[in-house]
């Protein structure tokens, strides 16, 4: 289908720019990095089983034609309306060699790579570039001679409050019997129980409880990280006897703290490694690399910017941290990689329509590295944070509600099906997420697609299930697509549960200015300046709220 009606008047006069520019950095990507284009090419033919020539000295017939196309299909596909990422995204030269190698893909075999069980190195974290760039490559194959939007599953956006449609919010403080909830006993033995096995058997999908040969194992103890300032150590925290599952738990103290420490704990994007520069951290097995889905490791300190240690620690608080893929890796594998395989019963391949997914695996991960928690000398598990950005701000917050152990839960950017309100269906929908990162969600949630009035709950009683505990939510003024005001009002309708326990002035509040953190109650908010990220900016509020809740007189 021709994509050039899908594009808006005012978009359309920029589209000779963006086009110049991808066209530009594109080519980068397909011919002054040639090489790239190979190995992507090798990569994809041997996921799919695929054998290639001993030689390959030039592409098929039609490359060159394909590859104009196709970044024209990009061009406008990344422009047009229906574009579903956090923000619209730069497209550099590793998407570049990827599109040109699954056009070659196809012009050699005469079908487009599956996409699956290879994520190239930089784009591990976001597949849907990916599967865009897939797309548009097909679309050049099948008609090299017309532009296409391939719309990316034609899923509309609405970033207009005066459309969004009517809609009401189910009272977290009404049973299921129709009781209303008027006091904190009441809340913690009826009410809590039920919206929990609400958002566990509709959303999340049930995970199992903590393994009976859970163990830990120190790999090393460096009393000189942070240039002397911390204590780091990395502890593999086993599922089971095998030796072969497990996480690997990277924990730094401040080095000569008086007694134990309150610790922030949170899983990272891009591995252990990627969080410091520093050399001691270990680099993954080969065998883990595999599982991961990836073909190179990371630059050290390549993550850096998410994780400020040198600030937390002098601030004297701990950090914990461990590799998603260490649990389960982010992109659809049909559960075969991470850790869903070691609870299947006997003849089970694929979790139960109620049964984990894997935000939900990643949660119990963290669960997992509580347990550590509560055995290491140098931390106070009574006072630990749940911390989380974008998908990891969902994990976190299921984590916390879900485990009345974290004495405060974090949540940066985390969005539809996050912290934000789904029935107000803006920007990011329950049927985007779904398509966008099927494995996340139990399959249970599919039948919410369109539907979200459908839901038994809504995200605000999510936040309502860490009462009394303190909870702060942080947004980003770009990042529309998370809705910010969505997460806000979240906030908000989840005050009167945290009244049952203590005094809160939050459903009062007009949503703040950016750059002005709410933080005088146990539900705190803010919205920095700038795009869908985790900042020090950020980090410097989560250390001053904690100050409230987790430091000692």
């Amino acid at each position: 289908m021709s994509g050039s009606q899908s594009i808006n008047i005012g978009r359309r006069r920029f589209l000779p720019v963006v086009l110049g520019l991808l066209l530009y950095v594109c080519m980068q990507g397909a011919t002054a990095r040639g090489p790239w284009v190979l190995r992507h090419l090798a990569a994809l033919a041997s996921a799919d089983g695929k054998v290639l020539p001993e030689a390959i000295d030039t592409p098929p017939d039609g490359f060159d034609a394909a590859l104009d196309m196709a970044v024209r299909n990009l061009a406008l596909t990344y422009v047009g309306e229906n574009w579903m990422g956090p923000e619209p995204p730069e497209v550099n030269p590793t998407i570049g060699a990827y599109t040109a190698a699954c056009i070659w893909y196809e012009l050699m075999f005469g079908e487009p790579p599956s996409g699956k069980g290879y994520i190239p190195l930089h784009m591990e974290y976001d597949t849907a570039r990916m599967e865009i760039a897939r797309l548009c490559a097909h679309a050049a194959c099948l008609n090299p001679s017309e532009v296409t939007d391939v719309g990316y599953h034609n899923i509309k956006v609405n970033f207009n409050e005066e459309t969004l449609p009517p809609y009401s919010l189910p009272d977290p403080l009404r049973t299921l019997s129709g009781r209303r909830v008027k006091n904190a006993r009441l809340w913690m033995k009826r009410r809590r129980g039920e919206l929990l096995s609400l958002f566990e058997r509709e959303m999340f999908g049930r995970a199992p409880e903590k393994p009976q040969d859970l163990h830990f194992e120190t790999i090393y103890t460096d009393r000189t990280a942070l240039e002397g300032e911390a204590v780091r150590k990395e502890v593999k925290v086993h599922f089971d006897r095998s030796g072969e599952h497990y996480l690997r738990l990277m924990v730094y103290t401040p080095l000569g703290a008086e007694g134990v420490v309150p610790v922030f704990l949170g899983i990272n994007f891009k591995g252990n490694w990627a969080v410091s520069p520093e050399e001691g951290i270990l680099l993954p097995t080969e065998k883990e690399l595999k599982a991961y889905g990836r073909v190179e490791t990371l630059e050290r300190g390549d993550d850096r910017e998410r994780w400020p240690l040198q600030d937390i620690i002098a601030a004297g608080y701990g950090v914990a941290t461990f590799y998603r893929g260490d649990v389960d890796p982010d992109y659809d594998d049909v559960f075969s990689n991470g850790v869903h395989p070691l609870f299947y019963h006997s003849g089970q391949d694929y979790p139960d329509p109620d049964e984990w997914g894997t935000i939900a695996a990643w949660a119990w991960g963290l669960r997992r590295a509580l347990d550590y928690l509560e055995t290491d000398p140098d931390v106070d598990a009574s006072r630990v944070a749940v911390i989380g950005h974008s998908r990891l701000g969902k994990t976190a917050l299921w984590a916390g509600a879900q485990d009345e152990r974290f004495a405060m839960v974090i949540s940066n950017c985390s969005g539809n099906c996050g912290a934000a309100l789904s029935r107000r269906r803006y920007g990011e929908t329950i049927r985007k997420v779904n398509e966008y990162r099927p494995q996340w969600f139990c399959d249970n949630f599919l039948k919410y697609n369109d539907r979200e009035d459908d839901l038994p709950f809504d995200q605000h009683e999510l936040i309502a299930l860490c009462a009394p505990r303190p909870v702060y939510v942080a947004s980003a003024t770009e990042d529309r697509n998370a809705d910010p005001k969505g997460e806000f009002m979240a906030l908000q309708a989840a005050a009167p549960v945290y009244r049952l326990f203590c005094p809160t002035q939050m459903d009062d509040r007009q949503m703040p200015p950016p750059d002005t953190p709410i933080s005088d109650g146990p539900l705190g908010y803010h919205i920095h300046t700038g795009r869908h990220a985790i900042t020090r900016y950020d980090w410097l509020q989560y250390i001053s709220f904690a100050d409230k809740y987790l430091k000692y007189e």
